[in-house]
């Protein structure tokens, strides 16, 4: 059977089982409904049964397991305590883990499961004391910044109480956390898997009418191996490519089948190449002084480093600056990368560390381009089958539950074009809602929306 996860504005998460028999589905929930603290921005569980929740007002993510029934029951009855009336469920889901960065304001934009034992989460950070005082100075309060965690679960499944240990990835400021820049806009949506992290942003366009959101674009991460050299440390995120095509905010992405999908208020989807095993294979393969150069936006002079024979990172963070201008000499480097890499070497205090000058904005154009009759605000991809949802009515705004399915196989493997399969509709309560989030698996495809 398939597990469905959902939540929303009503703050409750559940996760229901659902069974093909024949031609039909059979539908029903697998553990209590868990009551959460406020409108949930995540709610999403594993093959295992492992659920996700994240909240808008809420710093913390929460991972639930599995538990069978009659274990709750024989813990409750071993703390000398009475049990309630009996559940007619056969499963119960038990806390596993709180996860909260220690200064993070309360809000989690979003998360997702990156694979069964690693989170990424969209969410804020407290603005580092320089930013803060100036901003104090200026008479106003520093807004936060927008980060991404990943965090990885102990396999440690004999307890659940108290919950395992829970590592935060160390990124390029120290603190677990890396800072998105200031001009990319809230995040508005994310997905993770294959190794991949997706974000898309809608930037701030004050020419526009309100909500006054730019342009949206589609920052894509390939999650490497910790530096540290620790197997159970949380991956890095190491930026490859920022896509740039639609021309109205964006509200939707997925990952799946070799492709990512993203699509928005442009009324369109579009898909482009997710990367090549030979990417895949370079990222893992990267040396430590490589790595290094990434955080500081030096990538492309890692090849020059390892002709040069300059292997050892610790050495090299130990020379002083006329040791490091010899090293910038001998590796052909810029006079404006120079002079950064003479000041600071392979510091995380040097000034473009959170900038973008590592994203490499020649990421290609898209491989194809879908016009739909309306908005795009979801979006789902699994293997050969592509599921988009969102105001996709002839006048644009709403009416009805709409999802579009398109064949993305022959695209994928390079074959051919994406082609419409059919159009699935049902009447709507409040037409100004429309489709809010699609999910798919194994030829199934899960719709939820429409204000009711």
């Amino acid at each position: 059977r398939h597990l469905v996860a959902s939540g929303g504005l009503d703050g409750i998460s559940r996760v229901s089982g659902v069974t093909p028999r024949g031609n039909t589905l059979e539908a029903a929930p697998l553990s209590v409904a868990l009551r959460h603290g406020s409108h949930l921005t995540a709610a999403e569980v594993r093959p295992s049964g492992a659920l996700l929740t994240a909240c808008e007002h809420s710093s913390t993510l929460r991972v639930y397991e599995l538990e069978p029934v009659h274990l709750a029951a024989e813990r409750i009855a071993a703390a000398g305590m009475q049990p309630q009336n009996p559940s007619t469920h056969e499963w119960n889901y038990v806390e596993r883990a709180r996860l909260s960065h220690t200064d993070a304001p309360p809000s989690v934009a979003a998360a997702a499961w990156l694979d069964d034992g690693t989170l990424v989460e969209a969410g804020y950070a407290e603005q580092p004391e320089q930013a803060g005082a100036a901003a104090a100075a200026a008479g106003g309060g520093a807004p936060p910044c927008r980060v991404l965690r990943t965090w990885r679960l102990s396999s440690d499944h004999s307890s659940f109480t108290p919950p395992p240990a829970v590592s935060v990835a160390r990124y390029y400021d120290g603190r677990g956390e890396a800072r998105l820049d200031d001009g990319a806009g809230d995040v508005s949506a994310l997905a993770a898997a294959d190794g991949l992290v997706v974000v898309t942003h809608n930037p701030l366009d004050l020419t526009r009418p309100p909500p006054h959101l730019g342009s949206g674009f589609t920052d894509v991460w390939r999650a490497v191996p910790s530096q540290s050299g620790d197997a159970s440390a949380p991956p890095e995120l190491a930026p490859l490519r920022r896509l740039r095509e639609h021309t109205a905010p964006l509200y939707a992405c997925a990952i799946g089948g070799g492709l990512i999908a993203t699509g928005g208020d442009d009324n369109t989807v579009r898909l482009w190449p997710a990367g090549t095993e030979a990417e895949r294979v370079y990222w893992l393969a990267l040396t430590d002084v490589a790595v290094a150069l990434g955080r500081i936006g030096l990538q492309r002079y890692s090849a020059a480093f390892d002709a040069a024979g300059y292997l050892d990172l610790e050495s090299l963070q130990r020379m002083d600056a006329s040791q490091r201008a010899e090293v910038a000499k001998a590796t052909g480097m810029k006079h404006g990368h120079a002079r950064k890499f003479e000041k600071y070497g392979l510091d995380a205090s040097a000034p473009s560390y959170y900038g973008y000058s590592r994203w490499s904005n020649d990421a290609g154009a898209s491989l194809q381009t879908l016009q739909l009759p309306g908005k795009v605000w979801a979006l789902a991809l699994d293997c050969h089958l592509l599921v988009a949802g969102g105001a996709l009515s002839a006048d644009g705004e709403g009416g009805h539950i709409c999802v579009m399915l398109f064949d993305v196989a022959r695209l994928a493997a390079g074959r051919g074009a994406a082609t419409a399969l059919r159009t699935l509709r049902a009447q709507s309560h409040a037409r100004q809602w429309g489709v809010r989030s699609v999910a798919t698996h194994g030829g199934t495809a899960v719709v939820a929306g429409g204000g009711d």
